[in-house]
């Protein structure tokens, strides 16, 4: 039964923090905001211990003093991650999180995610019930195709693949 409450709980706050949005800075070059055009989305994946979610959001293209590389983008993920296990505690970080492309690309959080300017996920050690959530910069191709993203946590791995909608 407490299970059950900490479940239904837990996709309350979720649902609220997907309405919401991510966690970002006030100042107006660095807030994230939905993509305008075609974006990946994800649907929030349940494992056993966390619910899982992952949004693609516009991020700047200069965040702090960092900038893509030549031939490169800077992409941005609002990732939340929910504890949803009875009892247990675990540690929530970005590079828990990996993102894929169709070409077999795959891709670890950049240095700019650590940027106070971007709202990144910060290092957090949950209790049930917990929500994390932050925005992810991953540096990529400028032509690459979006496959999946994976949380690696705490033997509590979700994959879930990224469909485009408009």
């Amino acid at each position: 039964m407490i299970k059950k409450a900490v479940v239904i709980i837990a996709l309350v706050i979720l649902l609220s923090i997907s309405i919401t949005g991510c966690t970002t800075n006030t100042s107006p070059q660095a807030q994230a905001t939905a993509a305008p055009t075609a974006v990946p989305t994800a649907e929030p994946t349940q494992s056993a211990a966390v619910l899982v979610s992952a949004k693609q959001v516009t991020v700047p293209q200069a965040i702090g003093t960092w900038t893509p590389k030549t031939g490169y983008k800077f992409v941005g993920f609002c990732c939340t991650v929910t504890n949803v296990a009875a009892g247990q505690k675990f540690l929530v970080s970005m590079p828990q999180w990996q993102l894929r492309d169709t070409k077999g690309g795959v891709y670890a959080p950049t240095t700019a995610s650590y940027s106070s300017d971007i709202g990144g996920m910060e290092l957090t050690w949950t209790q049930p019930g917990d929500v994390v959530s932050g925005t992810i910069v991953y540096e990529v191709p400028q032509n690459a195709q979006l496959k999946s993203i994976t949380y690696t946590g705490t033997s509590n791995w979700v994959t879930f693949n990224l469909s485009y909608t408009t």
